[in-house]
């Protein structure tokens, strides 16, 4: 369930940010879902890391 609501979040946040963008064509798609997969691959490591040092 945590993840669903990330996931809606997310996708609330991206859609409010189309909505009231000037210019929708010149939106660049790929350096933000390379942001993301990087957040989540981070978040990965990171949080792994720490369940195994505690």
């Amino acid at each position: 369930m945590q993840y669903i609501i990330g996931v809606a979040g997310l996708a609330l946040v991206f859609g409010m940010a189309f909505i009231v963008s000037n210019d929708r064509k010149k939106i660049k798609y790929r350096p933000i879902l390379t942001m993301l997969v990087l957040q989540f691959v981070l978040g990965f490591l990171l949080l792994n890391t720490l369940l195994v040092m505690s």
